[in-house]
This record gives structure tokens, sequence and C-alpha cells, in this order.
């Protein structure tokens, strides 16, 4: 939201944060706008407000099956961002992934899907001839 009041903007993720269990995958694949840092490459997702949402849910202390349905978001976004975002750093997939408790995942299988779609070919390396 370009040009929206600061303060407006925290509480609209706020919102948004504490209903997070009820998102479904498509509702979270949020378009990137603006300039994601001065040296790293435009990412098409905006991984880092999933990441400020997912921080912003698990703050408000929610967790038994509510927290179990945010880990399978969260590792759905992972293996869907994985596949199409070209700008997204080991160091940022890692942040997101271990953003979700250990206790919220009873499997970890989804992540581990997540992890070997990113590493298959990893987005972030540019081979030259």
């Amino acid at each position: 939201m370009v040009g929206a009041d600061t303060a407006l903007l925290r509480d609209l993720e706020a919102r948004a944060a504490r209903r997070l269990d009820q998102a479904t995958l498509g509702a979270v694949m949020i378009p990137a706008f603006g300039h994601n840092g001065e040296h790293a490459p435009a990412l098409l997702l905006d991984v880092p407000l999933v990441l400020r949402l997912v921080r912003g849910f698990l703050k408000e202390g929610s967790g038994g099956s509510k927290a179990a349905r945010v880990a399978r978001l969260v590792d759905a976004y992972l293996a869907a961002s994985a596949a199409l975002e070209a700008g997204l750093r080991p160091a940022e997939f890692e942040e997101l992934a271990r953003a979700v408790p250990a206790h919220a995942r009873p499997a970890a299988d989804a992540l581990y899907r997540a992890v070997d779609t990113y590493l298959k070919e990893p987005p972030y390396l540019v081979f030259q001839k």
C-alpha cells in the first residue's frame, strides 16, 4: 500500500497476523512492491511481510491446532516461493522456516519438500557462460 500511513499499515498487519491460521496459500502470496534492499535482487513475493505476519501470529500466543495450521501454511508458502522466487536468498528461506516453532510442526514432511525444491535448482545462483 504505497503512501499509506505507517500506523495504519502496522494495525492492518496486526489484524491479519491474528487471523493467519484462517489464511489460504493464495492469500499470503502477496506481490512485493518496491525495492527489497540496496544490493538484494528484487523479490516477486513480499517474503518479509509474510515473516512479520507469522511472528505477529506467534506473538499472540496462539498454539495447538491454530499454530499447526500456520506451520502448514508457512511450509506451503516456502515450497511455492522456492519454486517461483529467483531472489529468495538462503538466509531468508531459513528465517521464515525457523519462524515456526518445532512443536507446531508434528511432521516436517512439507518443510523437507520445500527445502528439496529450493535446493534442486538454487534460484539465488545465476550462472553465466
